[in-house]
């Protein structure tokens, strides 16, 4: 049997590597254990070849690549707070096949490693030479059939139901002596058996793309080598798993030439494209179609990497499991940082990444990379995977639908999209299928019974956001922000403050899940007239900016604005006021509240038209009685209407309560 050789490792990984002994001679377990290294120092390990700190280099972004080759003075400051280094932390885990315990954390400055945990590796089996060989996709081959024929949590996914996209690429199969690529219309064709997807980056290469001029050449079928290398890939990915059927976006849907009508149309379809499939395959780390879906090994990477160490004075090899496998591979891959392929990853049953260095299998109930296949310990389990058993297919899943949906908005807000007026669009097929099991009205990326707490969203990171310059969705909608998003997540809190009466939304096309042209909501809450003082200069997390209510009461609360903060320094007498949204109680006090309130800019007093410009929390005694109580002149604040509903034959306190909590401002928000 061939032995992996162990990885090359520069003196202070390899110093680090050598356990402490106390003064009993003992070895103690866990240890931690400390390297302090400037980015010159790092950048000198890296060039000798330190697998450790190349696969840290790799985390670090093209800036600090750039800070670090011009790196000179060990003591100069750095430009970036500590937190976004600790980014670029790297985890390292040695794992036993049976068992797992923690030995040592590593943690290498600045913020680069966090631990190696102690195993033995009593035998490593070799991977393929690519992600292309027989072998692997042999493997490809026998999870698809593991799950469709094993896997309870997929079980539900029926295959056979006779529905196919409006188009199909016919990839021919293995014995083919000349395979050609041929578009099939499956409304005039018979088309039997399965047929697997593509997810892919388009990036900037000017690759081929149905259009109404070359429908006819497509249709006719084309040479393999007229497509661009991507492309013949997953046709050979398909065939090799025995399936004849294709679907690509760019050649499955006519992008050019029938002003977009095809592609408004094909659009709606989505949800059932993806799963109705039988399996996705990701093109993880291609920048677009002209590279290759495969990853070629070398010749020290056809083995998952081992260590010598030694413990207990024996020297032992181990292997190392990288703790960010999950996230270089998969989470922050090219593919996956794009907002479309969210869903796609998503509804589809399965999928196949071809990631950077590893061939990966995700379903409902298993991920499974190849480097685990046979030797490797069931490790990746704990890695925070699992994104697709959190997302309900039926009504009887048990799933929470408002927690999935939650983690749908996080992940989905924080993915680039080329166009950013297509942020409804591509997510419109993640929505149609939880609209069908929510049985709710969808508003704009939001839920209609659960609205007035999905309103209470925020940006967390001010540093990356901006005005959009074209529409998207009225300012209350998170579709409408930029920057960071932080979801609403105290959805089920029962004091709530604020009322949506009325909304209307303008579609631009007959679609009532995708592109908005306008829209507006009528809100009764609370109204106080609000001032912020940016005295200190503006905070770009907004902790510690001080909210001054018209009733004279001023706390210290935090503030996260929707648009940077200059814009609102433009407006020397800004007409802002504030809404208490809800009231999150600390079960250990009562008294203890957290107020979660909108911060709102009137737009036009005529009509009691606002706009949101943010949200504030504030952590207050007395935070319900704080935010509600009167204010001196309540009664000219700008709204639609002004109500106070009184119960019969109310007793004083209930008639002070009803004055806090039922004075309703119903205020036009657009």
């Amino acid at each position: 049997m061939d032995h992996p050789p162990p990885v090359k490792l520069c003196q202070p990984c390899k110093t680090l590597l050598v356990p402490e002994v106390d003064a009993h001679g003992n070895q103690p377990s866990p240890s931690k254990r400390r390297s302090y290294r400037d980015q010159q120092t790092l950048k000198r390990s890296v060039d000798y070849g330190c697998f450790i700190c190349s696969r840290l280099w790799e985390r670090l972004d093209p800036s600090d690549e750039e800070t670090a080759h011009n790196y000179k003075d060990p003591s100069m400051p750095r430009d970036k707070p500590e937190d976004e280094w600790s980014r670029s932390a790297m985890l390292f885990r040695l794992s036993e096949r049976r068992h797992s315990y923690s030995a040592l954390d590593i943690l290498i400055n600045p913020s680069v490693f966090r631990g190696l945990h102690r195993s033995i590796a009593s035998e490593v089996k070799r991977l393929p030479e690519s992600t292309k060989s027989p072998d692997a996709l042999s493997m490809a081959k026998g999870w698809i059939s593991h799950c469709a024929k094993k896997h309870r949590e997929c079980d539900d996914i029926n295959m056979e139901t006779g529905w196919y996209p409006t188009r199909l690429l016919d990839c021919g199969s293995q014995t083919d002596a000349d395979p050609r690529c041929t578009l099939v219309e499956t409304r005039t064709n018979l088309i039997t058996g399965p047929y697997l997807t593509l997810s892919h980056c388009w990036g900037l290469a000017d690759c081929i793309k149905l259009t109404t001029d070359n429908y006819a050449q497509m249709v006719r079928g084309i040479p393999l080598s007229q497509l661009p290398q991507l492309y013949q890939d997953a046709l050979y990915v398909t065939r090799s798993l025995g399936v004849q059927y294709l679907w690509i976006d760019s050649l499955c849907i006519i992008q050019k030439g029938d002003n977009l009508v095809d592609w408004n149309h094909e659009v709606t379809l989505m949800s059932q494209v993806y799963s109705g499939s039988l399996c996705n395959i990701s093109a993880s780390d291609a920048p677009d179609a002209t590279h290759s879906l495969f990853c070629t090994r070398t010749a020290n990477s056809h083995f998952p990497e081992t260590i010598d160490c030694c413990f207990n004075e024996t020297t032992s090899r181990y292997l190392i499991l990288e703790n960010w496998f999950w996230n270089t591979e998969i989470t922050q891959s090219l593919v996956n940082r794009r907002a479309w392929v969210l869903q796609e990853r998503l509804l589809a049953p399965r999928v196949l990444h071809f990631g950077k260095r590893h061939l990966i299998w995700e379903c409902r109930e298993k991920v499974v990379p190849d480097a685990s296949s046979g030797s490797l310990p069931n490790f990746f389990a704990s890695l925070g995977v699992g994104l697709k058993s959190e997302f309900p297919r039926s009504r009887r899943s048990g799933i929470s639908y408002s927690r999935a949906w939650c983690t749908i908005v996080r992940l989905y807000a924080n993915c680039n999209l080329t166009f950013p007026g297509d942020r409804l669009v591509a997510l419109s097929a993640l929505a149609r299928t939880m609209g069908s099991l929510m049985q709710d009205e969808y508003v704009a990326g939001m839920w209609r019974k659960s609205l007035e707490v999905e309103m209470l969203w925020r940006i967390h990171d001010m540093g990356s956001t901006s005005r959009p310059t074209t529409y998207r969705a009225p300012t209350w909608s998170w579709v409408a922000s930029t920057g960071q998003l932080a979801p609403a997540t105290n959805l089920r809190a029962p004091q709530v403050h604020i009322k949506v009466e009325k909304v209307h939304l303008d579609y631009a096309t007959e679609d009532t899940w995708g592109t908005l042209r306008g829209g507006w909501l009528h809100l009764r809450g609370h109204l106080q007239r609000l001032s912020l003082d940016n005295s200190e200069g503006w905070k770009m997390t907004g902790n510690g900016v001080q909210a001054q209510l018209s009733t004279g009461y001023s706390m210290e609360i935090k503030v996260w604005l929707d648009a940077p903060n200059d814009e609102m320094d433009k407006n020397p007498e800004p007409n802002w006021y504030c809404m208490v949204a809800q009231m999150v109680r600390d079960p250990r006090d009562p008294r203890d509240d957290a107020a979660l309130v909108l911060l709102l800019e009137l737009v036009d007093g005529g009509t009691g038209t606002f706009k949101r410009i943010g949200l504030a929390e504030a952590d207050v005694k007395d935070a319900e009685a704080t935010f509600l109580s009167p204010s001196e002149g309540e009664d000219q604040f700008p709204c639609l209407e002004l109500s106070v509903t009184l119960p019969q034959t109310p007793t004083f306190i209930e008639c002070l309560r009803v004055q806090i909590l039922s004075t309703g401002y119903l205020v036009h928000l657009h």
